[in-house]
């Protein structure tokens, strides 16, 4: 019975977690939220699992992890250069169908990877694209040349 009111608790917990990191899907999560939820994730299981003790400090932790996250996003939201120091910012990886080579060394993005995601809009030439820019949340933006 011990159990199942630990994964209960832990249960309600992980919901109010993912409530207020926001609505956004998997997808559409930076890779540092991404990290916080895998993070409190993990930290549950001996939570539940383990005595009591444990249980508890499982719950701080938790607690402690997404109040400094929820901190991070009221700094982000008030002053834009902490959102680009944590977040990072948008590169172009393609600007009037010419790669830009700095860019995809910087962020270890692959030319075959950009082009997929053209694939994906209907492109199918390097010369068909305006732009591709790399977004912070690590997805590709394609904007076809008209």
């Amino acid at each position: 019975m011990e159990l199942v009111l630990k994964s209960l608790w832990m249960y309600l917990f992980l919901l109010w977690v993912f409530r207020t990191t926001g609505k956004r899907s998997i997808g559409d999560h930076t890779p540092l939220e991404f990290a916080l939820l895998v993070m409190v994730a993990g930290a549950s299981v001996p939570g539940v699992v383990s005595g009591e003790r444990t249980f508890w400090a499982t719950f701080l932790m938790g607690t402690t992890l997404l109040g400094v996250h929820t901190s991070f996003n009221w700094l982000k939201s008030r002053w834009s250069t902490m959102a680009d120091w944590i977040d990072g910012t948008p590169l172009i990886l393609v600007e009037n169908g010419e790669w830009i080579d700095l860019h995809l060394r910087r962020t270890l993005t692959s030319r075959h990877e950009v082009l997929s995601y053209a694939r994906g809009r209907g492109i199918d030439e390097l010369d068909q694209i305006r732009y591709a820019i790399l977004e912070r949340n690590g997805k590709i933006t394609i904007i076809p040349a008209r």
